[in-house]
């Protein structure tokens, strides 16, 4: 019989250099089955333009339909000069299977924002054979 264990990790999506607004920017290969507990960023570089931001979209390529995370997108606004993820939420189930591939996407961009990560808080499910 199987032990099946629940472990909580980080699971960091690296941004590096200037940013630039297309899909894929970021993949991760899921190892076990689980589901998004939360999430952060920083920007190092927030871009110019005064009320614009950079807006990221985390989605499951493996499903078909690709499934996205975020009901609304989390977004590194330029006005606010946190250099912090802000905003966002996660949709009503945000869980993944184990191989599944996930994704992160910039939809919009201020004028030259750079080196950014997102590091999601996941909860694990671990099958144990003993």
């Amino acid at each position: 019989m199987a032990i099946v264990q629940y472990y909580i990790s980080e699971v960091p999506f690296r941004l590096p250099g200037a940013i630039t607004v297309a899909d894929n920017k970021w993949k991760r290969e899921m190892q076990f089955r689980g589901e998004i507990l939360g999430y952060r960023g920083f920007i190092k570089t927030l871009g110019t333009g005064g009320g614009t931001s950079t807006d990221i979209q985390l989605r499951n390529q493996t499903t078909t339909p690709d499934k996205d995370y975020f009901s609304t997108k989390p977004t590194f606004e330029v006005d606010s000069a946190s250099n912090l993820l802000e905003g966002g939420e996660l949709i009503a189930s945000p869980t993944f299977q184990a191989g599944d591939v996930l994704v992160l996407d910039v939809d919009a961009i201020s004028t030259g924002p750079a080196d950014a990560e997102v590091t999601l808080l996941c909860g694990f499910f671990r099958e144990i054979v003993p």
